[in-house]
């Protein structure tokens, strides 16, 4: 989909970190809930656009949710987020900034919030000992590949409970 550097903001699950596949890792990305891919190169974000992002990122508060049910898409198997109307407001807030960036390049309709956990038909052991996961979105991260490994260049902290 993508050539050359990409970058994508993600909602980091370290409590899933153990449970995906060995064919769901990348190598410097965390186990995650994608916000949006691809995203602008990091190279376009100036202050005043991480400042936009910061902002955008800021109208959606902290959230607690829960990774339960395995899910299917055609090549991938994954944990949906509960409630994931919190991860779906993330990717709208970002997209009214940059419009520009649509979700996996728009190669789908839907946003369908979710966690990889493997790529093929089935899900790895280790997930179904691991359900139910609890976690808390406090933070999205910029992350940009840079050949093959992902690096984490920006935390945005979500907004506060009012």
């Amino acid at each position: 989909m993508l050539r050359g550097p990409a970058s994508a903001l993600i909602v980091p699950v370290e409590a899933a970190n153990d449970t995906r596949h060995r064919s769901a890792r990348e190598r410097g990305m965390p186990a995650h809930v994608t916000i949006l891919y691809p995203f602008a190169p990091t190279r376009h974000l100036d202050a005043q656009a991480r400042g936009r992002l910061a902002a955008a990122i800021g109208q959606v508060r902290a959230f607690d949710f829960s990774l339960r049910e395995l899910r299917r898409f055609p090549t991938a198997v994954y944990l949906a987020p509960e409630p994931s109307a919190p991860f779906i407001a993330l990717v709208e807030a970002v997209m009214r900034e940059w419009p520009q960036y649509e979700p996996y390049g728009g190669a789908f309709e839907t946003v369908v919030p979710h966690l990889t956990v493997a790529y093929g038909d089935t899900a790895p052991t280790e997930v179904r000992e691991r359900v139910p996961i609890e976690a808390r979105a406090e933070e999205v991260w910029l992350m940009t590949r840079m050949l093959s490994r992902w690096v984490r260049r920006r935390r945005f902290t979500l907004g506060a409970p009012r």
